[in-house]
């Protein structure tokens, strides 16, 4: 038996984490689709 569900949802081609900012946080840049 097969069971096909289609499920939308954002796929990320790119995750980048830079560098550490004052709050103690990074800044993520993403590509998304």
């Amino acid at each position: 038996m097969t069971i096909i569900v289609k499920a939308p949802a954002k796929i990320n081609l790119v995750l980048d984490a830079t560098a550490k900012r004052p709050d103690g946080y990074h800044d993520v840049h993403m590509v998304m689709t």
